[in-house]
This record gives C-alpha cells, structure tokens and sequence, in this order.
C-alpha cells in the first residue's frame, strides 16, 4: 500500500465502490469489536473510490459508548492516490461508536465498536516472594505476589513449569485492587520456573527460576557446640570463633538441601557471615568469628526448613579489664543499720565477666549515745592495717542486673553498727579501689516506723465486758521507749495493761468496767505512733431485738437513685447504730446514717452497679433483726428505653404471624403488650408474649385479614419509642399469575440492547429476581416500574457479547411460569459482505 501511516497506527482498510455502493475489505480481516487499542494510537480506514463526488456522499460520526458524554471526532482525508481514509485517534480512554455512511448508508460493519484503553508499562510491575535464592521442598506451597497498579491496562499471564510427578498445582488469585497472588504446588525436585508477561510483553526478571527440594526430616540433624566460650558468663571473647558441627547423616533423602546460615546481630547493625565446610559426607562444620562485640543469633537452615535448634545465642564481647568498671554511688559513711546500703557498678566498658562482691565486718565498736562507729582514731583496728575481718550478719545480698545487662545494682543490709569491708570483682579481679570501706551508724529513734496491728485497731464500739487488744511493733523504729496514756473511766489497774512480746513488740489489752468513751495515746522515744490517739466506745448490754427498721430501702433500689430507710431505737439502751453495703464482688458502698431524733435515724444510699447488694444494720455493733437485708437492685422506670430489635417491625404475609423481639432490660422493672387495631379501628388483637432471656420478649400477633393495622407496644401502659406504627397483612404470593412477554425474552441484536415487561398485577406480595446465565456469566439488567401500571414492570438491557442465554424469573423466590427464558444474541453483520468475526 502506497499511503503512508503513522508509526503507531493500525490501519484497517474498506473498499467501497460508490457506483455499486459494494463494499469490500482489502487488507485485514481483524475485527474492530474484538481488539483494544491504545490511547493516542490512530485507526484508518480507507475507502477506495473514484466517483467525483464521493465528499459529498461520504460522512463520520463518532459517540461514546457513556450516554451523553462528549468524545473528539473523526477525521475525513483525501488519500495519496484514489481514495478518502477515515482517521480516529482519541486522547481519552473509553469505548466509541464509529460510524461511516456512504448516502446515508452504512458501509460494511459500520457502526464499529473501538475500545482505547491506556497504554501498559509491563517495566513497572513488581513481583515479590520468588527470585531471592530461596529453597522450596515438594508438596511446599510457593506463594508470590504480582503487582501491576503502576502498570497501566493489560492482560497478566503467568506459567509455571518445570519436572512434575502427577499433576502440579497453580493458582492465580486476583486480588480486585491490581495486585495478584500467586500459589503454585510443585509436584518433583528441581529447577521450576515461572514466564510472566503483561500485555503480551515479559516484565523485568521473567522467567523467575527457584529450587525444590525433596522432603527432609531436620528433627533427624544434630547440632554440636564445639567450642567452650572463655568468658566464666558464658559469653565469647572477640577473636575466638564459635564452631558448631552439623550432622545430617541420619536423614534419609537422597539428596541434601544446601546447608545455609542466617547470622543477625541484636543491639547493632554489625555484619558477620558464617563459614561452611565439610567434614565427611552430610557433616559440617559451621564458624562464625565476629570482629565487634555484639549479641548474634545463628540460625541453620537446610533449603528453607529451620534446623529445632534454632535460633543460637551467642555472646561476643571484649576481654576483661576490671580497671574500666565505674561504682557509683557508695559513699563511705552516711549508713544506718536495719536499712539498705545501695549502690551501683557499672560494666559497660569492661567487657565481659562475671560480678562478684564480698561484703565482711571489720569493726563492731560504736559509740553507745550517738549510735555512730568510732572513727580510725577510735577504733582499735587502724583503717590501713586492719584485723583480720571477720564474717557478721549483713543480712541477705541482693544483686541484680538491669535489662542491658551493663549496670548491676548490690543492696543489702547491715544489721549491727562498725567497719564493713565491700569487694567488688569483676571477672575474679578488683575493679579499681576495690575493697571498698564504709561505716555504719546505729539506728536513730523513728516513730513513724511503728506499725499497730489487730482487728480492733479500726474498731470503735464495743460492750462492757468485751476487751480492746492492739499490737505495736517497734522493731524497726530505732532506740527508745513505749509511752502508753489512757484515758476514760477506769476503775482499777486490771481493767488496762500493757505486755512485752519481745523483739521490740507489745500487746495493749483494755476491758473496762464502766460505759463510756476511751481513749489511747501511744508514743515511741517522745513522738507521737502514726494513727494515735485511738478512741473506742464501751456500752452497756443493748437489746437489739427492739430496734424497728421501715422503708423501701431494706429491699429494693433503682439504680443511679438514692434510696432511704429508718431506723427506731426507742427503748433498745444506748450504743451506736452503724450500717454498711457491699455487692455481689465485694465492692462497699457508702451509707449515710442520719440521726433525726432522738431514737430515730435515716439511713440513706445509692447503689451503682445492677447486681444485688447485702444491707448490714447493726446497733452496738450487733446485727438488728433481718440483718443482712438482701437488696434488690433494678433499672429505673424507663420505658424510652424499651427498643425493638432489628429497628422496626416488617410487613406479614397473611396467614404468617407477625413476631418480633422488644428488649426492655434497662428500661426498669414494668409489663410490655402489644395490640393491634384494624384500619376501620372495629376490630382489636391482643399479642402474645413470651420472655426470654436477657430482658428480651417475643412478641407475636395473628392477625386474620389483609389490611393495614395500628399496631401499639406499651410498658405499663407507656408507649415506647417508635409506637404506635402501621404494620400491613399483604396478600401471599402467586408466582403463578406472573407474566412475562415481549421480543426481549426470546431474540436481540447485539449493541441494540433489548427489553421485556413482567406484569405481576394478580402476583400479590413479592419480589422479582432475575438471573441472566450465558457467556461470560451474563448480563446485567435494569428494572423500573411502569409510570402508567406501577405493576407492570420493564426489563431492560444491553449485552455485549453474542450467544445464546438463559433468563431466570423469580417471583417470592419461585419460579413464574415459563421460565427460564432462552435469548438469542445475534449480530447481523455476520451473515453479510463486511467484517468478519
């Protein structure tokens, strides 16, 4: 062909001869419907004739495949020799209708369908999970993932290959979002490999080669340290080498994976590679000789199954220097006895060892007033020439290492005044200015280091006769003495008295004889003991059985509000009224106890969580009749709060009953009904209920004829939220009075879209389902009610692709009578002189 074209173009060519208005294809039987081109790629089609006046007759039009979107047009343009070309190149992807008419007539396979999409970047895609060098094993999935969203339109394609044993497994997932994932089985050892192309073109690194291995049991391997690390941690010194022997001889397959190693280092990013050699056949030897300190784990894969052992910790650090060790903060004095000597010994830059410390007694003189040690000029034991030392009690020795494992902290406790002498070792040698000396002062008085224990210690009211008993425990206040002062009306010295329990212990013990308040004041070395002055009250014998106690308090309260109750003593005897709450867990709730007169209180609470309560009343510290009270607890009246699951209630079929769920639990205590009233309010219907659990109600009601109800829901007489509500009785379906009819349930032309009416006038209630089966899985289909019959319904569709098809018609999810339909989609330039398919 003489006409020239651009690069990117495809031509296809048309002959028209206008005298006999027969047309003709030249040069290609490709048909326009059946390929895709790129956007900014020109189609031409030529039209060869040689009548004069071929301008006048020869006419373009372009439209989009959307309704009512603009497109760019085609260009009409003389050719080189005889002839007119028809060019299109549009700028934006979508698909066009090109139509050429010759008269007013439509030449051969005019109108053409061109679809443009954008052009692909096969360069683009990325494909993750193969080509790494990783090993597989048979039957082992090998899972990758292709991505192509920076890849522009195309078609993937991926083919696997490679030996098989029976048939291997490969699927391609689409993902929705431009991304694929790929599964692939394989089926025998060896070398497989995997062709992918995007738009007919290879994407960078296809084919993708990777290695299966044959099964192996790793159980089966033995691993061996060779090596004992020099550091008495247990950790390796740089420089020293690590060596492990690998023994797979005891595995059965025959042929070994390759034996690779994975080194990664724990608090830097220092590099280190393994070395592998042979030993014998299945033996190896694996050494990693690190150059930086560092923590690294080794791991030992035989192809891609971890050996059980793994991973292997292993420690490198610097050899010991005791020198670089830092002790901070152990000063020389300023200790006392009974409390913790701390300090701190850093390690970081010492590299690696074992800390140990010794701590021993060098002096026990001390001054006896002060509580201090003697200095070096006191002491009978020179500082620089000391005796001897001597082991003494110093109490448990604590060391501990913090997370980095570089800063130890050593506490412990020295329990007699003097000199102690501290040794502080690392890796079995002083660190410097080790052994250390300190001096420790006796104990100076605190009284806020006593302690009262007992059950009356919080108990204030009591019966003559009963006895008070408290517990002080000294031993940790220092120096000193017990001060005890009672007030109150005691009559005799046996009535109080005060016990030495020993290591700094004593027991207080009051039964007085007379009613009355008391009270007890303690001291230690002149300070007042934390919690003091204690106060009691003792009473005369009271009788309980008098106490009256009234209100809706003692049995139940609403959640959230405040509930009361009184209590009348007239004529019990004198003593004190108290009252507490708990719930089910345990958890108290406060009681507020009002006095109102004088033999009459008001006890008052407000209870916050739903579980029940017990009320304990008790009156000179005895329970009153019917104590405890078990409480009951509910949710206030609250009927806006009553809610119908599911939101609301749907229409019924007649004959159905209409049932529903109504959820009243945090609504309070109350009775839900249901009614339902008929549209000419002459006929009422009473629901049935039914409770379930968790506060639910099934709510149920038989209503005998088609109509449109009022329908009620009410707790305690109380609408709740959302009643009253109309609730229709509809007709039950008739599938069989479904009609289907017209031209588009039995033939269409394809690109002219077709239509058909199902009229479910007779139907009664019901919805219409329509399934489309044929090539490609079907069609899709648009439905609208008539504006003149709302129950006559129009069909509507548009398939783009010929075939034979099946319509599924369904009314109430039943079949209607003839279906399923069969439709024909035909294209009619099949059978004429044109474009072939």
């Amino acid at each position: 062909m003489s006409t020239a074209r651009p690069a990117n173009a495809r031509r296809v060519q048309s002959a028209v001869d206008a005298c006999a208005a027969a047309l003709r294809d030249l040069t290609t039987s490709d048909d326009l419907s059946q390929q895709s081109y790129r956007v900014g790629q020109a189609v031409e089609i030529k039209i060869n004739t040689s009548a004069p006046d071929a301008c006048t007759h020869l006419r373009c039009e372009v439209n989009s495949d959307q309704k009512g979107a603009e497109c760019e047009q085609a260009e009409l343009l003389k050719g080189e020799q005889e002839g007119w070309i028809v060019r299109f190149a549009p700028s934006a992807e979508d698909t066009y209708i090109l139509s050429v008419t010759w008269a007013g007539k439509h030449i051969s396979g005019s109108p053409f369908r061109l679809r443009f999409v954008s052009a692909s970047e096969p360069k683009k895609i990325v494909v993750r999970g193969i080509g790494d060098g990783t090993h597989w094993t048979v039957t082992q999935p090998v899972q990758f993932s292709v991505d192509t969203r920076s890849a522009g339109k195309g078609q993937l394609i991926v083919r696997a290959s490679g030996p098989t044993q029976g048939i291997p497994k490969f699927n391609l997932h689409d993902n929705g979002d431009g991304t694929y994932k790929a599964t692939y089985i394989p089926s025998a050892v060896g070398e497989h490999s995997f062709d992918i192309t995007y738009a007919d073109e290879p994407i960078p690194g296809s084919p993708f080669s990777i290695t299966v291995d044959a099964d192996m049991d790793v159980t089966a391997v033995r691993v061996q340290e060779l090596t004992i690390p020099e550091a008495v941690d247990g950790s390796y010194i740089v420089g020293q080498a690590a060596e492990f022997l690998v023994d797979a001889s005891a595995c059965t397959v025959p042929s070994l994976p390759p034996l690779t190693t994975r080194v990664s280092a724990v608090t830097s990013d220092s590099q280190c590679k393994a070395m592998i050699s042979h030993v014998s056949e299945q033996v190896y030897r694996v050494r990693l000789q690190p150059s930086e300190p560092d923590t690294f784990l080794l791991g030992l894969f035989f192809g891609s199954e971890a050996l059980p052992s793994n991973p292997h910790r292993l420690c490198f650090g610097r050899a010991p220097e005791a020198s670089r060790c830092q002790v901070l903060g152990l000063f020389p004095d300023g200790w006392l006895t009974m409390q913790p000597v701390s300090f701190h010994v850093a390690t970081a830059e010492a590299g690696v060892g074992r800390l140990t410390v010794d701590v021993n007694l060098l002096s026990q003189r001390f001054d006896d007033e002060s509580g201090r040690a003697l200095n070096g000029s006191e002491s009978p034991h020179s500082l620089r020439s000391p005796a001897s030392p001597s082991r003494a009690p110093v109490g448990p020795l604590d060391i501990s290492v913090e997370k980095d494992g570089s800063l130890h902290t050593v506490q412990f406790k020295p329990a007699v005044p003097g000199y102690y002498n501290i040794s502080i070792r690392w890796a079995d040698r002083h660190v410097t200015g080790s052994p250390f000396r300190i001096g420790v002062a006796g104990h100076q008085p605190d009284a806020t280091q006593c302690r009262l224990i007992g059950n009356d210690v919080h108990r204030q009211f009591f019966k003559i006769g009963d006895s008070y008993s408290v517990i002080v425990n000294c031993e940790r206040a220092g120096p000193g003495q017990l001060q005890v002062n009672v007030t109150g009306a005691i009559v005799d010295d046996s009535e109080f008295c005060v016990d030495d329990l020993g290591d700094g212990c004593y027991e207080l013990n009051l039964a007085p004889s007379q009613p009355g308040d008391y009270t007890l004041d303690l001291g230690w070395a002149d300070a007042a003991i934390p919690g003091c002055p204690l106060r009691m009250y003792f009473a005369n014998d009271v009788d309980v059985s008098k106490c009256l106690l009234e209100g809706t308090g003692l049995a139940h309260a609403e959640l959230g509000n405040r509930a009361e109750f009184q209590v009348i003593t007239r004529g019990t005897g004198l003593a004190p009224l108290s009252a507490s709450m708990a719930d089910e867990k345990g958890r108290s709730v406060p009681v507020e106890v009002i006095q109102t007169g004088p033999a009459t209180h008001c006890c008052a609470y407000t209870v916050h969580s739903p579980s029940n309560h017990i009320l304990h009343v008790r009156y000179g510290n005895v329970d009153v009749p019917g104590s405890p009270f078990q409480v009951r607890v509910t949710q206030p009246f609250a009927p806006e709060r009553c809610k119908i699951l599911g939101g609301r209630v749907k229409d019924s079929i007649l004959g159905k009953p209409v049932q529903f769920y109504v959820e009243s639990k945090e609504a309070g205590p109350g009775n839900l009904s249901v009614e339902a009233v008929s549209s000419d309010s002459q006929k009422r219907y009473k629901g049935h209920l039914s409770q379930t659990v968790n506060g639910k109600t099934l709510c149920r009601l038989n209503l005998p004829t088609v109509d449109r109800y009022t329908t009620s829901i009410k707790y305690d007489g109380v609408h709740i939220a959302g009643s009253p509500f109309k609730l229709r009785v509809l007709q039950p379906p008739k599938p069989s009075m479904v009609m289907a009819f017209g031209q588009g349930l039995s033939n269409c032309e394809i690109g002219q879209g077709g239509d058909f009416i199902v009229d479910v006038t007779d139907a009664g209630s019901g919805m219409l389902g329509i399934r489309v089966q044929g090539p490609r899985g079907g069609f899709k289909v648009d439905t609208t009610r008539l504006p003149s019959n709302d129950k006559q319904i129009l069909v509507q569709y548009n398939p783009v692709e010929c075939g034979q098809y099946q319509i599924n018609i369904t009314w109430a999810d039943e079949v209607i009578p003839g279906s399923p339909f069969l439709l024909t989609v035909y294209d009619p330039s099949q059978n004429e002189l044109g474009l072939s398919v």
